[in-house]
């Protein structure tokens, strides 16, 4: 081979790492476990994985300490993207000196880089899963001199549970609580939840406490009602300590389910539980209680509606943070409320019952100011009456009450919700207003069925259909322009 082509070869050679190098290390400590040639992944052995993947990863530990020593292990570190099993592997397969570990507990435990206080962690919970407590309390016997940011830093490094809690609490109110400024509880043992949760809520983490209560109840755990209500509670008025995880509303969601199949809890601070996270569980879990609150309290229904719109006929009023999180979360409640008052539970309305809460709610809002927003919050409950088989829709109960003379208003959030709640549609892309003509000709029988008994509710049934004629006809258009097009 002529020597030009042997000094470019060597030249690239250069650059390729050796396995002495942290580059050529990193591979292993990846968030996806890497495949590895003598392990038949077809076994779907897991744990066999496991061991194999550790046994090659202190190989090649062992060989980057030997070549390049700590340096060399926090190289890897930083380059890694699981620091923490890097420290690890470090720990339990004992790979360090007696020096070198103190530079550990001295240096990285605190270090300003994250990986380094990550690996310093894993380090500390290697040593504790493979010598226990008594390599623990050896070192701790010199932790009295530490500062509490690094007492709290070797003990997150313990295994989660009350062996960690209660040293944290010796040492002092600093030490406590910078540990649970960072501790992770939700894999908390099942008999010390309560204590784990108390502890977040003291300092400042209860949105974490509702991670691990939501935990707990996937465990099958029964977590106490009033703790849970209370971790609600605080968490919704307390700002996160951090970014929240994304499954934190399914973790609020499965604490108020929860609450919501025990027979004795208050279900009045249930319902205020889920207006308070209405908005951030509209799309996932209704409001039941709180739903069912306003079905059944009048007032209640009339206070809501005061929350989400100004006075009639006021210049307006000034827009605090309590007034803007009062309407927000109104509005969600009365936007995702898709229920009718005085239905029974066999899906028949009592027609008295009904009058009497719209009379009521209608007076409130009178009374608020808020009439031409709460008589259309009115009609729009009342679109929900139940549809059946044979009779002309809505029920008679419901058309006693839209053919008021003074209840145009009404009427028209009858309509709007009607409208709105025909929900996602999907067609064809030629099928043109096929479906819309079968909701016109279904609107269009009501009316005529209503029309010499209820004339403004046949009145209103037309327009509806008029409005599905209107969109037949754009949907043909779109329908013969797709076609045109060759689609």
């Amino acid at each position: 081979m002529p020597k030009d082509d042997v000094d470019r070869l060597g030249a690239v050679l250069d650059r390729i790492p050796t396995e002495e190098e942290p580059e050529n290390a990193a591979w292993l400590f990846t968030q996806r476990p890497p495949s590895l040639p003598d392990v038949d992944e077809d076994e779907h052995d897991w744990q066999k994985h496991v061991e194999a993947l550790d046994d090659v990863r202190e190989t090649t530990l062992r060989s980057l300490h030997k070549e390049r020593g700590l340096v060399g292990i926090r190289e890897l570190c930083d380059l890694s993207e699981l620091p923490g099993e890097v420290g690890r592997l470090v720990g339990e397969r004992h790979l360090l000196s007696v020096g070198e570990e103190a530079q550990i507990l001295d240096e990285d435990l605190v270090s300003d880089l994250p990986a380094r206080r990550w690996y310093a962690r894993g380090y500390v919970w290697g040593r504790h899963h493979k010598d226990g407590i008594a390599w623990a309390e050896s070192i701790l016997k010199e932790a009295e001199g530490w500062a509490p940011e690094r007492r709290a830093a070797f003990l997150l490094g313990f295994p989660v549970g009350e062996e960690a809690w209660k040293l944290a609490e010796s040492f002092g109110e600093e030490t406590e609580a910078l540990f649970w400024a960072e501790a992770v509880a939700w894999a908390a043992p099942e008999d010390d939840y309560a204590y784990a949760a108390e502890k977040l809520i003291t300092y400042g983490r209860s949105h974490h406490a509702v991670d691990l209560l939501a935990h707990c109840v996937h465990r099958d755990v029964s977590p106490d009602p009033d703790l849970v209500l209370r971790t609600l509670e605080l968490s919704a008025r307390t700002e996160a300590s951090g970014p929240l995880d994304s499954t934190f509303a399914y973790d609020v969601g499965k604490l108020l389910d929860y609450l919501a199949d025990l027979p004795s809890v208050d279900e009045r601070r249930l319902a205020w539980a889920e207006l308070i996270y209405v908005d951030a569980l509209r799309f996932t879990r209704p409001a039941r209680f709180m739903h069912r609150r306003l079905e059944t309290n009048p007032s209640e229904f009339s206070e809501i509606v005061s929350w989400v719109f100004k006075p009639e006929g006021d210049e307006g009023r000034e827009v605090t943070d309590e007034v803007r999180i009062k309407a927000q979360l109104g509005f969600a409640l009365l936007d995702t409320w898709k229920g009718i008052p005085a239905l029974r539970t066999d899906g028949t309305i009592d027609a008295e019952a009904l009058e009497q809460w719209v009379d009521e709610a209608h007076q409130l809002c009178v009374e608020q100011k808020r009439q031409t927003m709460g008589e259309q919050y009115i009609g729009r409950a009342l679109a929900h009456a139940p549809q059946r088989d044979g009779p002309a829709w809505p029920p008679d109960e419901v058309c006693r009450i839209l053919d008021r003379l003074e209840f145009d208003q009404v009427r028209r959030g009858f309509e709007i919700e009607v409208y709105n709640s025909r929900g996602i549609v999907t067609r064809g892309l030629t099928d043109g207003g096929v479906q819309e003509r079968a909701l016109v000709t279904r609107y269009s029988k009501w009316a005529s069925e209503h029309a010499a008994r209820w004339p403004r509710v046949a009145r209103t049934l037309r327009r509806i259909a008029d409005e599905y004629t209107a969109e037949a006809e754009r949907e043909d258009v779109e329908a013969q322009l797709r076609q045109d097009r060759g689609w």
